[in-house]
């Protein structure tokens, strides 16, 4: 066989190895592509899932512990009294419904907060001495609510903590009296992904939301993600030492995807453990990446 033939030859399966090569690999990211895809849509459900659960927790306090005639005529007396009026209503109102309150904080129930026809701030089961602030432009839930006479359910920074929010107008006698908000943290959503997923999961949200919404008194409430300095982390969540870990290894490779507003997937290992972490995007009841 001539020199010319074998390198013909050797070309040829080169080439074929080659092709061989790359057919296989787009196989392989093809699979993974696919499984991220199931992943992250399991996610997506068991999320969809947890939020249906809770708006239908909220409805059920609303039902029975909100519209009741007695809580609806204090509250009707308090819209249309004057100052001296709705400092005496609120009191009423804080005796007569705390007691319901603490039993759902136990079911993950962290905001209990009322407020009048134009979005004040009537009466905040979380922060007692705080009231008389103006939501409109702040609280899209809250103004919604009362503007349209509709419930409002999805996730929402507010003046003190974020939520996943669930705001009910308040109609008695054919009178709009105002609305309620009865909302979750993060940690009852999380504790619940956990058991139904087997999974760690955490919650990161812009800096920007919480400098434009929150009380400067409230910011306590939220830790610097090791991510980014554009995310904060709600103070109550704890890492274990796998997830710190984690943050650590991965810090690189999500601060250049977290801005694109898409799900996305990384893999590493720890302790010869090789982990999934998933992001997907959270879109507040605006509509917007949050």
């Amino acid at each position: 066989m001539t020199i010319r033939k074998k390198i013909f030859y050797l070309l040829v399966l080169l080439l074929s190895i080659a092709l061989s090569i790359k057919i296989n690999y787009n196989i392989f990211i093809s699979d993974e592509q696919q499984y991220h895809k199931k992943i992250i849509d399991e996610l997506k459900i068991g999320y969809d899932f947890i939020l249906e659960s809770n708006r239908k927790t909220a409805k059920q306090f609303f039902c029975n512990s909100i519209e009741q005639p007695e809580i609806l005529e204090i509250f009707a007396k308090a819209t249309s009294g004057d100052e001296k009026v709705k400092n005496k209503c609120r009191k009423e109102l804080y005796n007569k419904l705390i007691k319901s309150y603490n039993r759902v904080k136990s079911r993950g129930v962290r905001q209990l907060h009322f407020h009048l026809p134009n979005s004040e701030s009537f009466l905040r089961f979380h922060r007692v001495q705080r009231f008389g602030d103006n939501l409109t432009g702040v609280r899209y839930s809250v103004d919604k609510a009362n503007r349209e006479l509709v419930e409002v359910s999805g996730f929402e920074e507010g003046r003190i903590f974020n939520g996943f929010r669930n705001v009910f107008p308040i109609i008695y006698k054919g009178k709009h009296l105002g609305s309620v908000e009865i909302s979750m943290s993060f940690s009852s959503i999380s504790n619940t992904m956990e058991k139904m997923l087997r999974s760690k999961t955490n919650f990161i949200i812009r800096k920007k939301l919480v400098e434009q919404k929150v009380f400067e008194s409230e910011k306590k409430n939220y830790n610097q993600t090791i991510f980014s300095d554009d995310y904060l982390c709600d103070k109550c969540i704890v890492h274990d030492s796998i997830v710190a870990k984690l943050n650590k290894l991965i810090k690189n490779e999500v601060i250049s995807q977290l801005d694109d507003n898409r799900s996305f997937v990384l893999h590493k290992r720890v302790d010869e453990n090789i982990y999934h972490i998933i992001f997907i995007p959270i879109k507040n009841i605006e509509g917007k990446c949050a």
